[in-house]
């Protein structure tokens, strides 16, 4: 009887132990927003002339694919753009959401923002992880993943220069 309690036990906690390893090692996108710079934008085809901009890369850095990706910002007007595909020299932009970004897999981000609101600003990035589990939940977990950072932590607002 106890040599059949102690197997037991035994199966179960290898069991939990193995499937809490295998949720805790799988392959998840990262996200870093590269060579951020901001500046007044005196002609752009993307946004308002009047507005200060900042452009930085989008990219996964993770050793996981993410899956519908979108890019949202509070207080802010947002355009990415796919710099490896071009239209008479000129970058094509994405539309939202982008069906997949791999490891490595980068976009141009660029963002207008009002000057006053710079500060509280903020960038939210959501995506999914493998579509097969995208609906599916584990009690309270969901596969659906955000990040949210503010404009004023990737980079300082442009000083307005004067002619």
């Amino acid at each position: 009887m106890a040599t059949g309690i102690a197997t037991a036990l035994a199966t179960g906690v290898s069991t939990s132990l193995a499937l809490y390893w295998r949720w805790r090692d799988r392959s998840e996108a990262e996200w870093h927003l590269g060579s951020p710079k901001s500046t007044w934008v005196e002609d752009s085809p993307y946004g308002n002339n009047e507005k200060p901009h900042a452009s930085m890369q989008l990219v996964n850095v993770g050793d996981g694919t993410a899956f519908k990706i979108k890019i949202t910002g509070n207080g802010t007007n947002m355009v990415l753009l796919n710099e490896s595909q071009r239209r008479n020299g000129v970058p094509i932009s994405v539309s939202q959401p982008v069906p997949v970004m791999r490891t490595g897999d980068a976009h141009a981000l660029h963002i207008y923002c009002d000057p006053d609101k710079w500060d509280d600003a903020t960038v939210t990035i959501s995506w999914w992880h493998a579509p097969t589990q995208k609906k599916k939940r584990f009690f309270f977990w969901s596969l659906h993943q955000h990040h949210t950072v503010r404009l004023s932590e990737l980079v300082a607002a442009p000083a307005k220069t004067t002619g």
